[in-house]
């Protein structure tokens, strides 16, 4: 297969879990090999740094199969800044919801788009904070300006659509919406935790 190739899937991998990652370079290994009898024991170790990347990004294509990427770099990014497990379960919720909209209506149906993802911590007085920036090209949509869904309603008469939202805005502590100069939606969420 070649280093340039294992070099390749490592990079294809990025966002994914150690497991993940070893299982894909597995089966492109075994692909490579098409049926030769294996010579030898093969063994895969993959090895993660815990320590969080000061600015992690991540550039993702409009399908829901994305979130799993997603998930995984701000999942592990909790992690290192130390979290609790229930702060960054909240913060990927907020993060699938927020991005499941763009997914879904960002860019006309059957065409591909762009979604940026950009994770960064600051400090202040008030505490340390997680902001979650998500970008896009795609069609204008303030979700800071849709009027926040009634969930006292019964489900049956209830409006259908705002839920998503209800929930990002819920569980983070400041949403923000732009439109860049460039035409870019840019919906910010924070977080401030205590560790």
């Amino acid at each position: 297969m070649g280093l340039p190739r294992l070099r390749d899937i490592v990079a294809e991998c990025s966002g994914e879990t150690a497991a993940d990652t070893a299982g894909r370079i597995l089966e492109a290994t075994c692909r490579f090999a098409e049926g030769v009898a294996q010579a030898d024991d093969m063994a895969v170790m993959c090895v993660t740094n815990n320590t969080a990347a000061e600015h992690p990004s991540l550039t993702l294509s409009n399908t829901l199969s994305e979130l799993t990427r997603a998930k995984t770099l701000l999942g592990g990014y909790c992690d290192a800044v130390g979290l609790t497990p229930k702060q960054t379960r909240e913060m990927n919720l907020a993060l699938e919801e927020a991005l499941v909209n763009v997914i879904n209506y960002a860019y006309p149906e059957g065409t591909s788009g762009l979604i940026t993802l950009d994770i960064t911590t600051s400090a202040d007085a008030d505490g340390r904070h997680i902001t979650l920036t998500l970008s896009d090209s795609g069609a204008p949509f303030d979700p800071t300006a849709r009027p926040e869904a009634d969930v006292s309603d019964n489900i049956d008469t209830r409006r259908e659509g705002g839920l998503g939202i209800f929930f990002y805005t819920n569980l983070m502590d400041s949403v923000s919406y732009r439109r860049s100069d460039d035409g870019r939606n840019i919906l910010s969420m924070s977080k401030t935790y205590e560790i």
